[in-house]
């Protein structure tokens, strides 16, 4: 890779005027030497120790790429497309549903976070549930089950009603 080549990858991916380090330029500075290496395999198919310096770039980037994952999903997703490399559905789907609990943690009523955290803690000390707090819950769990399905009885009892 040629100096004006890397320059010119580095303005394109840095966060500021000074930025050459970055998890995004580094990606994007691997990507481009794992595209022309590629290459070279393409017409030498038996060079052995460059296909292994290969395998080392791919999961520096890798790496690289979960990092920035955990850390930054937007800025994940931004440098997958502007790279245009795959990204598998299992991430996507990860990532949706990440957003989805994050959502559902908001809205909950505060009890329910209390019963969370308790019960983390208790995972977090080692301890396990006695087997009446379980029956209780598979009780309540029953109790809200049964609340749920007369509703649903009542609504259709109602719509019948006003069809009828």
């Amino acid at each position: 890779m040629k100096r004006d080549q890397k320059k010119q990858i580095i303005n394109q991916f840095s966060k500021h005027s000074s930025d050459t380090g970055s998890a995004q330029v580094q990606i994007a500075i691997l990507t481009e030497r794992i595209n022309s290496l590629t290459e070279h395999l393409k017409l030498h198919k038996n060079d052995n120790h460059s296909r292994r310096g290969l395998l080392l770039l791919v999961g520096k980037r890798r790496r690289l790429l979960n990092y920035l994952k955990r850390n930054e999903p937007k800025e994940y997703q931004a440098v997958i497309d502007k790279l245009g490399l795959r990204q598998k559905a299992e991430d996507k789907i990860q990532l949706d549903n990440k957003k989805q609990v994050k959502e559902e943690d908001k809205s909950e009523n505060p009890e329910k976070k209390d019963e969370k955290k308790v019960k983390k803690e208790k995972e977090d000390n080692g301890e396990k549930e006695s087997k009446k707090e379980k029956e209780e819950k598979k009780d309540e769990e029953k109790e809200e089950e049964k609340k749920e399905e007369k509703k649903g009885k009542k609504e259709k009892e109602e719509d019948e009603e006003r069809e009828g």
